[in-house]
């Protein structure tokens, strides 16, 4: 990314505002207003919704760059 941004800063920062449409930040606070913690999330579809992998039984995560379900266990697209 580092590289990318020297040689075509408009493309990354497109890969940048991509990237932060599609995280959703949770922040909580200390009783004095400081940040406590950040959570980071993807949005998209609930884990509840997820198919499970046919080769190792865990759930599978969507890839929304692929449009496809992928199992990180078995490294492998459904």
């Amino acid at each position: 990314m580092l590289a990318l941004i020297a040689v075509d800063p408009a493309r990354a920062q497109g890969y940048l505002d991509d990237l932060r449409d599609d995280i959703m930040e949770t922040v909580e606070y200390n009783p004095d207003g400081s940040i406590k913690k950040i959570t980071f999330r993807t949005a998209g579809i609930a884990s509840s919704e997820a198919p499970t992998c046919p080769k190792c039984g865990k759930k599978a995560t969507w890839v929304e760059q692929y449009k496809r379900w992928y199992c990180y266990d078995c490294k492998d697209y459904l």
